[in-house]
């Protein structure tokens, strides 16, 4: 027998439509497994913009760092052709003790892979090379000593940048 009362069905009350900020929140039924949405990303091509930015974000830095190493090994280079002419040239005791200690570090500092040794054996050749250019020298070896401290200093500066592109 029938009542003649009608049950209504209210959305409000249904599971899965509850409301949050005035959207219907999802049932566990309804909600998208990781697969159906990764599926969708794909479909839709936003996945791999995303990679895509991604990658030529990652690449761009990594074009950056290549062109600073470059330059950072040209530095160098050019502290070892200045550092050989100065050896060529006739120097007192003292001069040449120095300038092998400056030697010595820059095997070192070569051969270091940790960037925070590299930066201590950097500050030491950087004083051992003022200690070399504050005894007398001669012009030609005033002009050498100039031109690797602006070198090293130069070096400084492209490593930090390289340390910020690659961090």
């Amino acid at each position: 027998m029938e009542s003649g009362i009608k049950f209504e069905s209210f959305s409000e009350l249904e599971p899965g439509s509850e409301s949050v900020n005035g959207e219907r929140e999802p049932s566990p039924e309804t909600e998208k497994t990781e697969e159906e949405l990764m599926l969708a990303a794909f479909e839709s091509g936003s996945r791999f913009d995303d990679e895509d930015e991604k990658a030529r974000d990652y690449n761009a830095r990594l074009d950056k760092a290549d062109k600073i190493q470059d330059e950072i090994n040209g530095i160098n280079e050019a502290i070892r052709v200045s550092s050989q002419l100065l050896m060529g040239l006739s120097l007192t005791p003292e001069q040449q003790r120095l300038l092998y200690e400056v030697e010595q570090l820059t095997v070192l500092r070569n051969a270091s892979k940790d960037a925070t040794e590299k930066v201590t054996i950097d500050a030491e050749i950087q004083q051992k090379t003022k200690e070399f250019a504050a005894l007398p020298v001669t012009p030609e070896q005033g002009g050498l000593l100039d031109e690797i401290l602006q070198s090293i200093a130069e070096r400084t500066k492209a490593e930090e940048n390289l340390q910020h592109i690659l961090h």
